[in-house]
C-alpha cells in the first residue's frame, strides 16, 4: 500500500473493553431516520462491453445536530454474480439510527461462464467461471466501482453533513472481498495481471446462456476482455480521495495474491472488524480456495470450484494486520451444535440446511460490537479537527455549511471565510420562491416549522456561493 495521510490507530480489542456502550456515541440507536433511494453515483463498462448505471440508497439521521456524521457505505454479497443494495438496508438503518449516514450501492455485477460443463446437483450454473482471471476481473471492477462511490459521497459532504476523515466500509462475502480489496489495493503496481486485457472468453453453452444478461449466442465483442484500467477506476473523479478509516469484513477475505503482493502492508492501513463462522463452507476463514468446501461437499467429482482463487479469511488476516484488527469474532456457535448433532463429519445436507455457515450469526449483537468498535476510531478523528467539508480541484463555488441534513424544524447556516452578509432565497422543487432572509458572518439558525416534507433549494444572491438543496424531514 502506497502512503497516505490517514493514521492506523493500533486499537485492540483489550482497548474496546474498557468502554461500554453507553459512554460511547455513535453505538445507539437514538435517531428517526431519513431514506433516500436510487441517486446515481456514476457509470462505468460492464463485463459485455455495455454500461451499467451505479445506484445507491443513503440513510441519514434527523435532527442529531451534528455537521460532520461518520460515514458507513454497505457492499452486498452474491458471489459477483448477484445480490441486490437492498440486502443491506436493515445494516444501513441500524447505522443512521446510531448517526452515521449510511449508503448501500450497487456495482456491477457477473462475469464470462465457460461452455462443455458438468452442471452439478443443486449448484447454479452461473457460479462456474473459464478461467481463474474471470473471478479476478469481476473484483476488481467491484473494487473500483467502491472507491468510485466513497469519492462521490465524499463530493456531497455538504448535502449529507458528513465527515470525509470518517468513512467506513462494510461488506458481506463477496461484499466484505470487495471492500478489503478497495482499502488495500491502492498501488497501481499491485494490479493483477489479469485486470489486463485477455483474450476472448469461451462462448457459454446452452444451458448457461441464461446466466448473461443479454441475448444468447454472445457476439465477439461481448466475449472480448480489454485491460480494465487502473486500480481507482473513472467513476466519481472529484477531486476527492478513496481512503477509509475503518472497515468491517463479515465472512470476507482478499485474494492471497495480495498477500503474496504485500497489499495490506504501509502506515495508511485503517482499522479492521472481521467477522466470520469457523467452518464457513463458501469464503474458508483460513487459506483455501473460494467454494472449496462446498464443492467438495455438494458437487463431488466436478470441476466446478477448481478456478476459483484462492483466499485468505478472517483467521489469516487477523495474524496478518495484527494491531490494525479493532475485534476478530471467530464464531463457532452454529459449527460446534452442528458437529454435536453429526459427530462424524459434515456433509452436504447440514451444510445446505445450515446456510453454509455463510452468513452471520446473532446479526444485531455483531453489528452492535461493531459500532462500539468504531467508535473510538471516530472520536479520535474528530479530535484531529477534520472538518466536514472538502472542495475538489475543480470546485469554484464557495460552500455554505448547513446542517443538520435531513432538517426538521430549525437549519443552521454557516456564511464561509470571511463572508460577512448574503442574501439567501429558498425555493420549493418547482422554483416558486417561499422566503428571502440575510445571513450573517457566524451561526444563524433558520426556521423550516412551516415547510412540508420534501427537499428545497436555498439561493444565494453572491454568484460565488453555490446553491445548496435542503431537505425537510417531518
Amino acid at each position: 500500500m502506497k502512503r497516505s495521510i490517514l493514521h492506523a490507530l493500533p486499537y485492540g480489542v483489550a482497548a474496546l473493553l474498557g468502554h461500554t456502550g453507553t459512554a460511547q456515541p455513535y453505538t445507539q440507536p437514538l435517531w428517526e431516520v431519513d431514506t433516500v433511494r436510487n441517486i446515481v453515483y456514476g457509470w462505468d463498462t460492464n463485463y459485455l462491453g455495455g454500461i451499467d448505471t451505479l445506484k445507491l440508497d443513503l440513510f441519514r439521521p434527523v435532527a442529531d445536530g451534528n455537521a460532520a456524521r461518520p460515514l458507513l457505505v454497505a457492499v452486498h454479497g452474491g458471489s459477483w454474480m448477484g445480490g441486490a443494495r437492498q440486502d443491506l438496508w436493515t445494516v444501513c438503518h441500524a447505522a443512521a439510527q446510531r448517526g452515521y449516514v449510511a449508503t448501500t450501492i450497487s456495482y456491477r455485477l457477473r462475469h464470462h461462464v465457460p461452455q462443455n460443463v458438468s452442471i452439478s446437483l443443486g449448484v447454479d450454473p452461473c457460479v462456474y467461471v473459464p478461467d481463474s482471471a474471470e473471478v479476478l476481473r469481476a473484483l476488481y471492477r467491484a473494487q473500483q466501482d467502491v472507491k468510485g462511490a466513497v469519492r462521490f459521497l465524499k463530493g456531497r459532504s455538504p448535502l449529507d453533513s458528513t465527515s470525509i476523515c470518517n468513512v467506513f466500509l462494510y461488506g458481506e462475502s463477496a461484499g466484505a472481498i470487495s471492500g478489503l480489496t478497495a482499502v488495500f489495493l491502492d498501488d497501481p503496481d499491485e494490479r493483477p495481471a489479469a485486470c489486463a486485457a485477455l483474450g476472448p472468453a469461451p462462448e457459454p453453452n446452452f444451458f448457461l446462456g441464461g446466466c448473461h444478461a443479454a441475448p444468447w449466442p454472445l457476439t465477439i465483442d461481448q466475449r472480448s476482455r480489454p485491460d480494465l484500467g487502473p486500480v481507482a477506476g473513472d467513476v466519481a473523479q472529484n477531486g476527492h480521495d478513496d481512503r477509509v478509516a475503518g472497515v468491517a469484513a463479515m465472512y470476507g477475505g482478499i485474494p492471497l495474491l495480495g498477500v503474496a503482493e504485500n497489499w495490506v502492508q504501509g502506515p495508511d492501513t485503517p482499522a479492521v472488524f472481521l467477522y466470520h463462522q469457523t467452518c464457513d463452507a463458501i469464503v474458508p476463514n483460513g487459506s483455501a480456495q473460494l467454494l472449496r468446501e462446498m464443492s467438495a461437499l455438494c458437487a463431488t467429482g466436478t470441476w466446478w470450484s477448481t478456478h476459483y482463487p484462492w483466499s485468505a479469511g478472517s483467521l489469516a488476516l487477523e495474524a496478518l494486520l495484527g494491531a490494525k484488527v479493532l475485534a476478530s469474532i471467530q464464531d463457532h456457535a452454529v459449527c460446534d451444535a452442528v458437529l454435536a448433532q453429526f459427530p462424524w463429519s459434515f456433509n452436504c445436507i447440514n451444510v445446505s440446511q445450515n446456510g453454509s455457515f455463510h452468513y452471520v450469526n446473532n446479526a444485531p449483537a455483531v453489528r452492535d460490537s461493531m459500532f462500539m468498535a468504531f467508535s473510538p476510531v471516530i472520536m479520535a478523528n474528530e479530535a484531529l479537527a477534520c472538518g466536514s467539508t472538502a472542495v475538489g480541484a475543480n470546485d469554484t463555488a464557495e460552500q455554505v455549511q448547513l446542517f443538520p441534513m435531513p432538517a426538521t424544524d430549525q437549519l443552521i447556516a454557516i456564511l464561509p471565510g470571511t463572508a460577512r452578509t448574503v442574501q439567501a432565497r429558498l425555493c420549493d422543487a418547482s422554483g416558486r420562491s417561499l422566503w428571502k432572509v440575510a445571513l450573517h458572518g457566524g451561526r444563524n439558525t433558520l426556521d423550516l416549522a412551516g415547510l412540508d416534507r420534501g427537499a428545497y433549494v436555498l439561493l444565494f444572491e453572491r454568484s460565488s456561493f453555490a446553491s445548496e438543496r435542503i431537505i425537510v424531514a417531518r
